[in-house]
């Protein structure tokens, strides 16, 4: 396994695209100062997931993106791609090359790739760790960090040692489970002040939802009850209208009965009254009949008379006069009444009036709010429609013409927006028509570029057209500038750019295609636009890096001129300038002039400019709209007001006669009330003629009972003489009164029964009214049907208790409980499953805990057992090697705490043959190169990398001990790759591979690569 290539395009001072072969074995690399050599191993640094921009040398880390030069462009992005050959397999993917890549924009975004995918910078890290490879000290080694490495401390001597062990994983997978642990805690302790908040809450809902539950369990025992009582008054109010029924039939049928008896008894009774007469035809009943004949007639007469005496004290000419005074004085009382009313309609009419003056105020409100124009209104509006109306000292004509005038004024207002809904809708068109053409220029643009074949392509970005947003009015100018561009295809890189163009050649459709890395890649001497002129490149933007980059390109040397004449004068004296103007001219660096030209102006920008424009007349044509619906409604109300202000008119006309009718009605019943008040006191004289009338009568009244009185004797004599000849009348009279007797008995049976079957039908009528009544309310109080109701048993109650004496006692105890909170039990059952729930939280989360303590103290085991194991190996390994570095001399590492093998750091101690030296510091330069270097190489031995990179780190030593460290290169050459940065010629004669790296004018690297076998052949 080695490094078998490395790629930089844009990083430092690498601004094309640098490949560097590497070789198993060892690479050199060398070159003058600044020629940008350690940019290199600066370079594999970053792409292996180096974080801090001063490993880089930088400040900030888009620092290592090319800046520019005098004669170079800045770019947009730094990527470095470092290839690994994979054959051995020690890395764990099934791949025999491994591609890691890292890609930087200017804009501050990363990304990484593995094999093209992208992926986590942790993915790499983990992937390379198994292998032995990292970022830092251990495989990677400048001049700078030999002397950090000895200054640095203990604790960065454990971390090189702990990388080199690959221990950084167990550390990381420690330092995770760790912080993982104090999230459990804290959520340990949220989830403990959860549940005491939650046990602080249930205890008093505990008592609302037991109080609630004893509410719920009364009002259900309560209203089984009361449905079990309902369906039993139903029950016999059913049956109480069966009984009625039944009796009442019977009722009917004894009536039926009776009524025949009754029949039958009026027959015989006129078959009785036949034979009395018949037998009354003798002398004594004639007697008797005539007898009592004349004393009904003397009976009649003094019934007349005393109805005369009645008559004449009732109706009295005095009695007659006060109520024609009454009569006069109600129809007086009628006429005042009704001329309130024609008063009160009156008013009535006058607040409509007001009304009416309310809905013309709206009108003018409506006229002066309208959107036409002031002086247009001014001109024709009416002086006399604005101010208060005053109706009072304005004739009905005069008022009726200014609510006219207000109609025509508002018809005149609503044509005039009815006009401009006209003209906002020819915009709206208008937009909508430049939208569709642009559009369709578009369309036509992506079809003339092949961008249909292409829609589906990898890495097609997209037309330029799309991709670009052209200030306004600065369109033209642009597509002048670029001309076919304009419409070509941008695809992300050359080789997908190829891909692309054999597939637009198989397909035999005509195209065009901007290749973004292939223009980056192409050096483009760009003229510097002088600073009197207008360059158009500020006027053209992009949201995507890349595309920016490539308009860069585009547009560079491209300056905008008003009009052709200062065009052309600038073209001439520059011909290195592409000159455009605003209008669509160009006068190009060739000589090539042209004016004219067929330009569009089409943008993805322009054509979003024209679908807003169409959506600002769209919604200035809806307001207008609504503005003219708002006038149409006033013109209704208008024109209702007019037809209002008219009836209204016509109204108040009729009540004004009305009440003159009236008013002459009223004095006409005055005056003859006065004139009956008269009338009476003549009758009055008329009274005492009736009272002599009176007395005459009473007088003859008098005689006549005497008459009678003495009938009556005459009669009873007569009936005393003729008793005996009555027998047979009395026995026909004894036989009629028996039957009349009976007939009455029966007539009072049958009220009887009438009465009963009118109290029955009462009943019955009575019974359906409660029936229906206890329906009604056992569906909607009980929501119950009669028949469930009906069906229901008798609930369970309390010994010697009736369900009506424990409906209340129900009652009575919801009245003890009192108001409860319905909604205490559903809370309390939700905060018992809350309170379980946080229980079980509680336990998952110190199982977590748990967990989490045995990873660490597993990682914590492997970390020491691991760590103990390199620093053995390390130890012995730096002592063989400080041996051989310093003949004669003692080095040896140190644990700073044996005791705490996770925390405790590595001490250094060399004492050089002859020396006795306390501090490291003590050494001289070279030494203290050595030293670090057999630290170093100990570290490599004991856990070997596929490859290490140094970095100058023989600046220090001199030639004796330079062939002590190549000697020690020796040792690791036929195990590892080495790339080497030296300016050293005995190291530069140990290569393998040799690069030189040189930066010519232009502030950019060059390199160039020999095989070291090769150029000794040669």
């Amino acid at each position: 396994m080695y490094l078998k290539s490395l790629t930089l395009k844009g990083f430092k001072s690498f601004a094309d695209a640098t490949t560097l072969a590497f070789e198993p074995g060892v690479n050199v690399v060398v070159g003058p100062n600044g020629s940008g050599k350690s940019n290199v191993v600066d370079a594999i640094a970053w792409v292996l997931g180096m974080q801090a921009p001063t490993v880089v040398r930088a400040q900030k880390m888009d620092d290592i993106v090319f800046a520019g030069s005098a004669t170079r462009r800045t770019l947009g992005r730094a990527e470095v791609s470092l290839v690994i050959d994979n054959h051995s397999g020690l890395l764990p993917i099934d791949f025999s090359e491994v591609t890691i890549s890292r890609t930087l924009f200017r804009s501050g975004q990363s990304e990484y790739t593995l094999n093209g995918v992208n992926c986590r910078l942790r993915d790499i890290t983990e992937l390379l760790s198994d292998a032995g490879i990292g970022h830092t000290q251990h495989t990677i080694v400048s001049q700078g960090q030999i002397e950090e490495a000895l200054n640095a401390g203990p604790v960065v001597l454990r971390m090189i040692l702990e990388e080199a062990a690959g221990m950084l994983k167990h550390r990381r997978r420690r330092e995770q489970a760790e912080r993982q642990l104090l999230e459990v805690e804290s959520n340990l302790v949220r989830a403990g002040d959860l549940l005491r908040e939650v046990r602080r809450q249930i205890k008093p809902l505990k008592q609302q939802a037991e109080a609630a539950q004893k509410h719920a369990d009364a009002l259900a025992r309560l209203t089984q009850l009361q449905q079990y009582l309902a369906g039993r008054e139903i029950a016999a109010l059913i049956q109480t209208r069966r009984e009625t029924a039944t009796q009442l039939s019977a009722v009917s049928e004894q009536e039926n009965r009776l009524s025949r008896q009754l029949e039958e008894l009026d027959d015989k009774i006129a078959h009785s009254e036949q034979a009395l007469s018949q037998a009354g035809k003798g002398e004594a009943v004639e007697d008797t009949l005539q007898l009592e004949a004349q004393r009904s007639q003397a009976r009649e007469r003094i019934v007349v008379l005393r109805e005369k005496l009645a008559q004449i004290d009732s109706e009295t000419s005095a009695q007659n006069a006060a109520e024609t005074i009454a009569a006069y004085e109600m129809e007086v009382t009628q006429l005042k009444a009704e001329l309130d009313k024609t008063t009160q309609q009156s008013n009535q009419l006058q607040a409509s009036a007001e009304q009416l003056e309310a809905v013309e105020a709206e009108l003018d409100a409506a006229i002066s709010n309208s959107r036409q124009d002031s002086q247009v209104m001014d001109g024709l509006r009416p002086p006399q429609l604005y101010g208060p109306p005053s109706h009072s000292s304005q004739p009905a004509a005069n008022r009726l013409d200014h609510t006219n005038a207000r109609r025509r004024r508002i018809e005149q207002l609503l044509q005039a927006a009815r006009g401009q809904v006209a003209e906002a809708e020819a915009d709206r068109r208008h937009y909508a028509s430049r939208a569709d053409a642009l559009a369709a220029t578009i369309a036509e643009a992506r079809a003339r570029s092949g961008a249909q074949a292409l829609a589906d392509f990898e890495g097609v970005l997209g037309t330029l057209l799309e991709l670009v947003v052209v200030d306004a009015g600065w369109e033209l100018a642009f597509e002048a500038a670029v001309e076919e561009a304009v419409a070509a295809v941008v695809i992300s890189d050359v080789p997908k750019a190829r891909q692309a163009l054999e597939h637009l050649i198989q397909r035999g459709v005509p195209g065009a295609i901007l290749a973004i890395d292939e223009t980056a890649a192409v050096e483009t001497l760009q003229p510097k636009i002088p600073t009197e002129h207008m360059a158009l490149r500020p006027h053209v933007h992009s949201d995507s890096a890349e595309v920016n980059a490539l308009l860069d390109m585009l547009l560079a040397g491209v300056v905008v001129k008003e009009n052709h004449r200062e065009a052309v004068t600038v073209a001439v004296a520059q011909p290195e300038l592409c000159v455009v103007t605003r209008g669509g001219d160009r006068f190009g660096a060739t000589g090539r002039w042209q004016v004219g030209a067929k330009r569009t102006g089409a943008s993805h920008s322009a054509w979003e400019e024209a679908k807003n424009s169409e959506k600002n007349a769209t919604q200035q044509r809806d307001q207008l709209q609504a503005e003219v619906a708002k006038l149409e409604n006033a013109m209704r109300k208008a024109e209702t007001a007019v037809r209002q202000r008219g009836e209204l008119e016509v109204k108040l006309s009729a009540l004004k006669e009305r009440q003159q009718m009236l008013s002459f009605r009223l004095q006409e019943r005055e005056s003859l009330l006065a004139d009956s008040r008269e009338q009476s006191k003549q009758i009055a004289s008329q009274l005492q003629q009736l009272q002599r009338q009176r007395q005459l009568g009473e007088s003859l009244l008098e005689g006549l009972e005497t008459e009678v009185a003495a009938m009556d004797e005459e009669l009873q004599e007569v009936r005393q003489r003729h008793s005996r000849q009555s027998q047979q009348v009395q026995l026909l009279i004894k036989t009629l009164e028996s039957r009349r007797a009976e007939r009455r008995q029966l007539a009072e049976q049958l009220g009887e029964f009438q009465q009963r079957s009118l109290r029955l039908n009462a009943e019955e009528t009575e019974a359906a009214v409660r029936l229906e009544s206890a329906t009604v309310s056992l569906r909607r109080d009980l929501q119950l049907e009669p028949k469930q109701a009906m069906a229901m048993s008798v609930p369970e109650l309390p010994q010697g208790m009736t369900p009506e004496a424990r409906v209340v006692q129900l009652q009575e105890e919801l009245a003890v409980l009192g108001t409860v909170n319905p909604l205490a039990l559903e809370e309390y059952e939700k905060l018992s499953e809350r309170e379980q729930f946080q229980k079980s939280q509680i336990d998952d989360i110190k199982t977590a805990r748990k967990k989490l303590r045995d990873a660490i103290a597993l990682a914590n085991g492997e970390i020491a057992n691991e760590f103990l194991m390199a620093f053995e190996d390390v130890s012995a390994n730096f002592t063989t090697l400080f041996a051989k570095l310093f003949p004669g001399g003692v080095g040896k590492l140190l644990l700073t705490d044996p005791d705490n093998v996770l925390e405790t750091g590595v001490e250094i101690s060399a004492q050089p043959s002859d020396k006795k030296v306390s501090r490291l510091s003590l050494l001289s330069g070279g030494e203290r190169s050595l030293v670090a270097l057999a630290f170093l190489f100990a570290v490599f031995m004991s856990r070997p990398s596929p490859f290490y990179v140094l970095d100058e780190v023989d600046a220090a030593l001199d030639q004796v001990n330079i062939g002590r460290y190549l000697d020690v290169l020796d040792d690791f050459r036929r195990d590892s790759q080495l790339i080497i940065i030296t300016h050293q010629r005995l190291t530069v004669e140990r290569a393998d591979c040799l690069w030189g790296v040189s930066m010519p004018s232009g502030g950019v690297s060059k390199v160039v690569s020999q095989r070291v076998s090769e150029a000794a052949f040669q």
